[in-house]
């Protein structure tokens, strides 16, 4: 049986923490555009790189403040 890269219930269940938390923290709710955008750069992390939480929680914050400059 091969074996398809991608998320598992453990990876989803980090991905939506990490998305919860930038949310709180930023007052926005999750159906919120940002949230959103933030959600999909946090699973293309789980998918394609091994990082750590702290890790990921930095990279999207990174992203978020490059946006906000940007907007």
């Amino acid at each position: 049986m091969i074996q398809r890269a991608g998320l598992h219930g453990a990876s989803l269940m980090l991905v939506r923490r990490i998305l919860d938390d930038f949310c709180e923290e930023h007052r926005m709710a999750i159906s919120d555009r940002t949230a959103v955008e933030a959600a999909r750069l946090l699973i293309g992390l789980a998918v394609s790189e091994q990082e750590e939480p702290m890790a990921m929680r930095q990279k999207v914050e990174d992203w978020f403040s490059r946006s906000q400059r940007n907007a």
